[in-house]
């Protein structure tokens, strides 16, 4: 995945006409930033799929698969009860969402998603749109995953690269 990354990382300071050299550096945390850019970006993969998204503002994304687990034993055990409800009201894809939400934010945040797992991504049994100085976009790539954008600025997902 790597050789992926540089490719990718490539083609799009190609694509904006950025010519200085590159070189990926890691947060504490495991966040990739490139020093002195004019851009931000963030990846994540799933089986068949490697995302990555660039954006001129902080970012973190998910992706996951919608695979067989027991994820009614994971939610009730990591997630709040508001989650669990919607989870129960609207099944795995709803699961995938959340946690997608989930680690978009805490990849925007630098942080491990175990420090964040009982925020809650729920509010009157619907999935929100904005937290804090965050905002979660969902991505659409393949009706069996779930993906999630999530940044600190309201924009249309048109605008960021991926």
């Amino acid at each position: 995945y790597e050789n992926y990354k540089q490719e990718c990382i490539k083609k799009y300071c190609e694509y904006i006409h950025y010519d200085k050299e590159i070189k990926i550096q890691k947060e504490i945390q495991g966040k990739p930033y490139i020093k002195h850019n004019p851009f931000y970006f963030n990846v994540s993969h799933s089986y068949d799929y490697y995302i990555i998204a660039f954006f001129n503002h902080p970012l973190g994304i998910d992706i996951e698969k919608h695979r067989d687990r027991n994820y009614h034993y994971i939610a009730k055990r990591y997630y709040n009860e508001d989650e669990f409800n919607y989870i129960n009201d609207n099944g795995r894809k709803a699961f995938f969402d959340l946690w997608c939400m989930k680690e978009g934010y805490t990849k925007y945040l630098g942080e491990s998603i175990f420090n964040h797992l009982k925020v809650s991504m729920v509010n009157n049994n619907k999935l929100i749109t904005q937290k804090d100085n965050c905002y979660f976009y969902p991505v659409i790539i393949d009706p069996d995953y779930s993906s999630y954008i999530v940044t600190n600025t309201q924009t249309t997902i048109k605008e960021i690269y991926i």
